[in-house]
């Protein structure tokens, strides 16, 4: 994660912009690229890396101290990008697990707290309707994409712009695949948010938090 810090030096102030990481992510048998942002980037060797041992931690037990440090960096990342953008972000909603009926106790907890605080509304439109394997189980992206196959229903959806939260993206497989199925009910635009993004993710880049969600999908003014 990013910080904005004041640097002095000598009488001159240098200003540096928060950041998050940005990528557009493409998967073939997908009609939609679909973009995310990630809080941090998440490298699979663990014990060497701090975000990505947080990360982890959480979405399986949860953490009070961590919730507050991800809570902090996600409202500030919807207030900055996604509140008075010139798209109106209708709500938010959350990825389901892999397990039939079923959403991440931990990650939907931060949800709410995030919506209560930026005024955009958290609303659970996707709901997984079969246990599947673990997407990051499987070796390829086409194994992957054959597990998510009919495995999500979207329901009482009414939208046009929606933020979708995710706790990682390796390849982006299966935000995508919830991206996409939130545009088949009628979304105009999907904007993928999650704590960790995959540090071999292609295309993927920093850019400063002051870029609305519209311009970094090429919407908006630049």
């Amino acid at each position: 994660m990013f910080r904005t810090y004041i640097v002095k030096l000598n009488r001159l102030v240098v200003v540096v912009m928060e950041e998050d990481y940005f990528a557009e992510a493409s998967i073939p048998e997908y009609k939609s690229d679909i973009p995310i942002l990630g809080l941090g980037e998440y490298r699979e060797d663990q014990g060497e890396d701090d975000f990505s041992r947080k990360q982890t931690w959480f979405y399986v037990y949860g953490d009070d101290e961590i919730e507050e440090e991800f809570f902090k960096e996600l409202k500030n990342i919807v207030n900055s990008r996604f509140v008075d953008d010139e798209l109106n972000w209708d709500f938010m909603t959350l990825y389901p697990t892999h397990v039939k009926g079923e959403v991440n106790p931990n990650m939907e907890n931060l949800l709410k707290q995030v919506a209560s605080e930026t005024g955009i509304n958290y609303n659970q439109v996707l709901e997984r309707n079969k246990t599947i394997r673990e997407n990051h189980e499987l070796d390829s992206k086409r194994a992957k994409v054959v597990n998510l196959a009919e495995s999500v229903d979207v329901k009482d959806f009414n939208g046009e712009n929606v933020i979708l939260f995710d706790n990682l993206a390796l390849t982006g497989t299966s935000v995508v695949h919830g991206a996409n199925k939130l545009i088949e009910e009628g979304a105009e635009n999907v904007f993928v948010i999650v704590l960790g993004i995959g540090e071999e993710m292609p295309g993927k880049k920093l850019t400063e938090r002051e870029k609305k969600a519209s311009t970094l999908m090429n919407k908006g003014e630049e």
